[in-house]
Parts: structure tokens; sequence; C-alpha cells
């Protein structure tokens, strides 16, 4: 009886070490993630006491030629820097951009605000399009959206996604 419950901690103790390596480093591109945290539309923060929401706000520009027709911004309560902006067309929802200039807990990529970008450039490694001009790193290979880094003294101070139109 000793011997199996022996053996069935061991067993424990070896998936235990197992999952929680592999959920601890995530794999994947800086695409992957930098949506995470973050949600789907302006309408999931209008109850969330944590975050404010303004809007609508009239498009302009690129926004306005392709036909999006409102304009959300939402961010933080207390923080003015880091914003999410949502385009409205109808039922069509689309994050415009996210600019992070704080640790904000729920959104992923700001966990790197503050950091070295030594780390940032570990975890997300360049692609052929992507380049590091030393004061900002951009994330330039996907179709979908660019992401910038901004550094200053070798730390990371801001990150901003923006969705290409």
């Amino acid at each position: 009886m000793k011997k199996s419950l022996f053996i069935a901690l061991i067993i424990f103790v070896l998936f235990f070490k197992a999952y929680s390596k592999e959920t601890s480093t995530k794999k994947g591109s800086i695409y992957d993630f930098a949506f995470e945290g973050i949600e789907k539309s302006y309408k999931d923060y209008k109850k969330n006491p944590k975050y404010y929401v303004n809007g609508p706000f009239n498009t302009d520009g690129l926004a306005k030629e392709k036909g999006w027709k409102n304009k959300y911004s939402v961010g933080p309560e207390g923080d003015f820097w880091s914003i999410i902006i949502y385009l409205e067309k109808g039922k069509n929802i689309l994050i415009r951009s996210v600019d992070i200039a704080e640790k904000i807990e729920e959104w992923y990529l700001a966990k790197y605000i503050g950091e070295s970008k030594t780390k940032i450039l570990e975890d997300f490694p360049l692609a052929d399009k992507d380049t590091d001009k030393g004061f900002v790193i951009f994330y330039d290979s996907d179709e979908r959206f660019i992401i910038s880094v901004t550094v200053k003294d070798e730390i990371i101070t801001h990150i901003n996604i923006s969705a290409r139109l």
C-alpha cells in the first residue's frame, strides 16, 4: 500500500512540474499575444468599474474612408496614457489601436512595461520585416497590425498595437 502511494505521489509531482513548466512559458509570436486580455468590444467594459468608456465619437481620416462610423475609447480608471480605441460599423467592432503605458494586470503585453528590452526580444524574436532601431522596436511582419515598442535607456516605456485598415 505504501509503495503504490509513493509511486502515485511521484507521478503527481512529475505531472505537476511538466504542466507548470508548459503553462509558464508561452510560445508564439508577439502577434499571438497582442490582444490577450483585451476585450473584443468596448461594450464588455461598460459594466466594469475599473475602466471608463467614452463615445461614440465620429470617425475621421482612413477609418471614415473605410466606412467605420463610430469610435470609442476605453481605459483603466486613473490611467489616461493606456487606452484602447474601438471602431464600429453596424454590428462590426474592430480594435483600432491599443496604447500601453502602465502595467495593467489584464493586458498581457503590459507586463513588459518597465522591463529591459532584451526581455521582449528574447520572448518575441524579430522576424524578417521587424526592426530594432534602439529607441523603438517595430514588429511589422503581420498583415493585420503593427506593434511598436518604445524604449528609453534600454527599458520599455510604451507599447502600441495598431490595426491596419
